[in-house]
């Protein structure tokens, strides 16, 4: 279409973005997968369609004034949609994030969640501060001032790993663990005072996949919040295989910024979230 329109190989490839070789390999290719000749070089860099040419421009018309149709539609749709950014911490199980959609979808027309998953708690915490994320759910409370939070209920962590007969707890000082890289900033892993109780590790790692995979190998076990590997337990694939040496909690924070706390989408994806939060979490 941007070739019959220009008849000038070099007009056509400015309009469509491309180099004027890449626009000559295109169009090569299209005549090969053919097997006709659409159109005849006149001069160093225009062209004239050939009588097959015209035909298939003919019979391309309807399709491509369709086309053309849907994409003023789609860019009429963007412009009036915006984005909603939402930073969220690897300590949180993704399961939450398909109800929150569906939440938002049904509740916001026209807002479309952007959702970035990250590891690390301070990592949240800069996204929301620098406004590249509206929302922010991490697992501390933030340290900066300019950010604003809520606190869900605490979650406990347990440690996790393949259930071995006979069912009797184990001592987690004969364990090998999989823990994180740098467990004070909130990862998935949580705080473990090893000078206090030192134990054996044989990996560290803050993405959840290898965790879950050495689990399942029974070789290992790892320290994790009880909302991340529920699913897993209830499926009979992980257990709680030992009582830990002490006790330590995992809390939701729902951050944003104070200066844009009363926005009605911010206020409201808050309230979906919280709901979801105090629903689903602790089951």
């Amino acid at each position: 279409m941007a070739v019959s329109t220009h008849l000038d190989l070099a007009k056509a490839a400015h309009s469509l973005g491309l180099s004027l070789r890449s626009l000559i390999r295109n169009l090569n290719e299209i005549e090969t997968a053919l097997g006709v000749r659409l159109w005849i070089p006149h001069g160093r860099e225009q062209l004239i369609l050939s009588t097959e040419g015209l035909a298939l421009l003919q019979l391309l018309q309807p399709v491509v004034k369709e086309l053309q149709e849907f994409a003023e539609i789609s860019l009429a749709k963007t412009h009036a949609s915006s984005e909603f950014n939402l930073a969220w911490c690897g300590a949180w199980p993704i399961t939450l994030l398909p109800v929150l959609i569906d939440k938002l979808e049904a509740e916001w027309q026209g807002i479309y969640p952007i959702i970035r998953r990250l590891n690390w708690a301070y990592e949240v915490e800069q996204r929301v501060l620098d406004g590249i994320a509206d929302l922010g759910l991490s697992c501390r409370p933030p340290i900066q001032t300019e950010l604003a939070y809520w606190a869900g209920p605490d979650i406990p962590y347990a440690i996790v790993g393949k259930q071995k007969l006979p069912n009797a707890p184990l001592n987690w000082k004969e364990l090998k663990f999989v823990t994180g890289l740098q467990t004070e900033f909130g990862s998935i892993h949580g705080c473990w005072d090893d000078k206090r109780f030192p134990r054996q590790i044989i990996m560290r790692t803050e993405a959840l996949s290898p965790v879950l995979d050495l689990l399942s190998t029974g070789d290992a076990v790892a320290w994790l919040p009880l909302c991340l590997v529920a699913e897993f337990i209830q499926a009979h694939q992980l257990a709680i295989v030992a009582p830990p040496p002490q006790d330590r909690f995992l809390t939701p924070h729902l951050i944003w910024r104070r200066d844009s706390e009363h926005s009605e989408i911010q206020v409201q994806t808050r309230e979906i979230l919280q709901k979801s939060i105090q629903r689903d979490l602790q089951r």
